[in-house]
């Protein structure tokens, strides 16, 4: 999605472009924007970055620590839907700038 939206702004959006863009912005934004939008995503589901795994390593030999990482997985992705629930109405907005702008 990132790079449709990239290169549709390298160059002057026509009307059906921008409705397109619109449209697909609020799907997507509404796929997201709901309980389990990333968590029950396989391939959009945001894990715990590599450059932590020496810390998580270490955490796996405390008792209950699985349980403290499944939490912090399950919280950044809480964040990411509640976070497109807030971009939704950007993106539409942005949207609407280029009808306008054509």
């Amino acid at each position: 999605m990132w790079m449709f939206l990239e290169s549709t702004i390298k160059k002057p959006l026509h009307f059906q472009e921008s409705k397109h863009i619109t449209k697909e912005a609020y799907f997507a934004m509404s796929k997201l924007a709901i309980e389990a939008g990333y968590l029950g995503n396989e391939v959009l589901k945001i894990l715990l970055p590599k450059e932590a795994k020496p810390i998580y390593e270490k955490l796996d030999k405390i008792p209950l620590a699985d349980r403290i990482l499944a939490n912090a997985i399950v919280s950044v992705n809480r964040a990411a839907e509640d976070a497109a629930t807030a971009a939704k109405p950007i993106f539409i907005q942005a949207s609407i700038l280029g009808l306008k702008a054509v």
